[in-house]
């Protein structure tokens, strides 16, 4: 049996991802795309979806931004049925995501022969998660740096050059 492999944008194959995972099934997918880095590599690596069932914070899920734009990132916060959503490698997060805009939840992450589950999604998540401040903090400071040497590099005053 060969295996056909085809490549189509995941706002296309939403539907179909939906029919399959609401009716039991199960998804592997491609990853494309940094957000999740570095859990999760464009083009390398692969997540496992499933149906949405009971969904934690620090759970990886597909969901809907807008009718056009679907992404694949993590929960961080559970509140009255909405949900805050950010990316591993993002600094924006995506407020009040109600539940019917989730598709479905990763299970299980694939690399290469590695699998991991989705507890290692969920512990892993928040290890990473809590280091956010100071990720943000040092990419501040390095856009401070680059910035400023720049400007220094390149004023009349400096006669290194």
């Amino acid at each position: 049996m060969s295996k056909t492999v085809s490549r189509k944008s995941i706002s296309s194959m939403c539907p179909i991802i939906s029919e399959i995972v609401n009716s039991g099934g199960s998804v592997k997918l491609e990853v494309k795309g940094n957000s999740m880095m570095p859990f999760l590599r464009s083009e390398k690596d692969f997540v496992l979806l499933k149906e949405i069932g009971d969904v934690q914070q620090y759970d990886v899920v597909l969901f809907k931004t807008n009718p056009e734009h679907i992404a694949l990132h993590r929960i961080v916060n559970c509140n009255n049925g909405t949900f805050t959503i950010i990316g591993d490698n993002q600094y924006v997060f995506d407020r009040n995501i109600k539940r019917e805009d989730l598709i479905a939840k990763a299970v299980e992450f694939h690399r290469g022969k590695l699998c991991m589950s989705e507890k290692f999604i969920r512990v892993s998540g928040m290890l990473w998660f809590k280091t956010f401040p100071l990720r943000n903090f040092i990419r501040r400071g390095l856009r401070w740096i680059k910035r400023h040497f720049y400007a220094y590099i390149h004023s009349p005053k400096n006669n290194s050059r």
